[in-house]
């Protein structure tokens, strides 16, 4: 005998805080998940990949060596806490600065 699962789904209890949680997680996952995705799938074209996301995923993780660099919890290159220079931050980090390049460059082929 078939199941009749209508009234199931229609009128189903609904768990809010294990919805919000799982919203959430999706939510944050879908940047990093652009990051490997732009490489692997790139037959997926302008509807699947949004130029907004990519352009600001793209600055933030560009900028964040720069700001990183001068916090002093994280500052790595000078011991005295001095002011590091833009061009030793850029160098000090040029395979990720080429990876964002190569990010861009993918993504705009693949849309």
């Amino acid at each position: 005998m078939k199941r009749n699962l209508y009234y199931r789904t229609l009128f189903r209890r609904r768990n809010v805080i294990k919805e919000f949680i799982l919203n959430t997680f999706l939510e944050v996952s879908s940047g990093p998940r652009l990051l490997l995705e732009v490489f692997t799938r790139t037959k997926f074209g302008e509807r699947y990949f949004s130029f907004s996301t990519a352009i600001i995923l793209t600055v933030v993780l560009g900028l964040y060596p720069i700001i990183a660099s001068n916090l002093p919890s994280f500052n790595t290159y000078s011991y005295d806490r001095e002011q590091t220079s833009i061009w030793t931050i850029l160098w000090k980090n040029i395979t990720w600065y080429v990876y964002l390049g190569l990010f861009m460059y993918q993504w705009h082929k693949a849309s």
